[in-house]
């Protein structure tokens, strides 16, 4: 299904028959434009933490990246990797490979920057309110970080545009949030969040498949909001809703 500024149509099925959803045209809520900033050529890196289990007391610091994480490097690689100055021991720099490491010391791997496989970086405004941001996601731009994505994705720019938007949402944090996940080749609608509240609800509409796409322009004038504490989501959890909103 193709989403233009004259087909989107989003709306809620209600949860229980206590839950009132009220749809109205509201042809003055939906926004165009289109924002994003060029990819950078090398990323910021990575860093990768580790605390010292008492299991593994007495093990030096070449001996615990070359057992614990052998899949990431092979013991030269790790090695290389401690003289180039990248793994610290309780904040400092750690380049002895024989140290012995004690119990609850914390390690951080720093990986050097790295040039990420080319991604578009525009995305579309196609409906915004209080609660929640509407985004035509393009094909090739992942959403969140993962691989060797972990710059170029949907979340980056939106952290990036809500800084220059001065956003704040105390509920929230500092940027809206994906509510679901499309495909890094699928192109389509992305819902974000703007507050902890709306992305629960949605997270919550999405995983129980009541979502509908429909073939007029309405939106749900009041959002159904679940009542109770906020559970932070694991971005890995979060629904898939390409069967939903996407574009041929």
């Amino acid at each position: 299904m193709y989403c233009t500024e004259h087909s989107l149509v989003l709306s809620w099925a209600p949860a229980t028959k206590d839950l009132t959803v009220c749809e109205k045209m509201c042809d003055a809520s939906f926004s165009s434009g289109s924002f994003g900033l060029p990819w950078p050529d090398l990323n910021d890196g990575l860093f990768y933490s580790d605390v010292v289990a008492p299991s593994d007391c007495g093990l030096t610091l070449i001996d615990f990246y070359s057992t614990k994480h052998k899949n990431s490097a092979p013991s030269p690689g790790w090695l290389q990797r401690i003289q180039n100055g990248q793994i610290t021991i309780d904040g400092m720099v750690g380049k002895e490979p024989n140290t012995i490491l004690r119990i609850g010391a914390e390690l951080v791997y720093h990986r050097f920057p790295w040039r990420e496989p080319d991604a578009p970086y525009l995305l579309e405004i196609l409906y915004e309110d209080d609660d929640m941001i509407a985004l035509n996601k393009p094909s090739g731009l992942q959403v969140l970080p993962g691989g060797l994505y972990q710059q170029r994705t949907v979340l980056t720019q939106l952290q990036w545009w809500a800084s220059r938007q001065n956003f704040s949402v105390t509920s929230q944090g500092s940027h809206p949030v994906p509510v679901h996940r499309l495909g890094r080749g699928t192109s389509g609608i992305l819902l974000c969040a703007k507050t902890k509240q709306a992305k629960t609800c949605l997270a919550a509409y999405f995983a129980d498949g009541t979502s509908l796409v429909e073939g007029k322009r309405h939106f749900a004038d009041e959002h159904p909001y679940q009542h109770g504490d906020y559970q932070e989501e694991n971005y890995k959890d979060l629904p898939s809703a390409s069967k939903w909103f996407t574009q041929g």
